[in-house]
């Protein structure tokens, strides 16, 4: 009697062990999974900003080109392609 009562409870104990484990496993990866989701949607952010301040730049250096294009013609500088050249950082443009 005893027996069977100590062997049906040491199955519940060691049921409940591995059901808090997998519990446990389970949390661990649904907090990951949401923690790369975040930094994703940060990186993709990111990138949109980059390109906007990239395409902000280019428009920049084509209004002063314009600029210095009107107040000294004899003057021939290609601010945009200096600038595409420097923002594409390997010197290919883009």
């Amino acid at each position: 009697m005893f027996e069977t009562i100590l062997e049906n409870s040491f199955l519940v104990i060691i049921t409940l062990i591995i059901t808090t484990m997998f519990g446990g496993l389970t949390a661990y990866f649904r907090q990951r999974t949401n923690c790369l989701k975040k930094i994703a949607d940060e990186v993709s952010d990111l990138q949109k900003r980059s390109y906007r301040i990239e395409k902000a730049m280019i428009i920049l250096a084509k209004l002063q080109e314009d600029v210095v294009q009107r107040s000294h013609p004899e003057l021939k500088t290609e601010w945009e392609a200096i600038v595409k050249e420097l923002l594409s950082g390997n010197g290919n443009g883009r």
